[in-house]
């Protein structure tokens, strides 16, 4: 944008307004679904693990289990109390405020 001013004189001043439009850092997040479970007196012990790329760091990290449990870890380890399937949810979220949300199924054995 450019604006120009005449004073009476004639004098003329030109002033310039530069606009940047900066599109924000995508969210890459890669889930790896377990393929190994431990059995102990809590239940099935599960490990999950997100691998995240892009955005702006530090990340916070919201797990669902699908069986009522949460976690806040980056990659949290899990017991379930009974075998079956399960829906599992991990959002990822940088620090300026740009999420993604990854939803997978998968077996504990019995």
């Amino acid at each position: 944008v450019w604006l120009n001013v005449n004073d009476n004189a004639g004098t003329s001043v030109q002033s310039a307004v530069l606009f940047v439009n900066v599109a924000p850092a995508v969210v890459n997040l890669t889930v790896t679904p377990p393929t190994r479970f431990v059995e102990d007196s809590t239940g099935i012990s599960v490990n999950f693990t997100a691998s995240v790329t892009g955005g702006t760091p530090p990340y916070t990290y919201r797990w669902d289990f699908g069986d009522g449990g949460q976690s806040d870890a980056p990659n949290p380890t899990h017991a379930y109390a009974t075998t079956g399937a399960y829906r599992v949810s991990v959002t990822v979220t940088d620090a300026q405020g740009q999420s993604v949300t990854r939803t997978f199924e998968f077996v504990v054995p019995l």
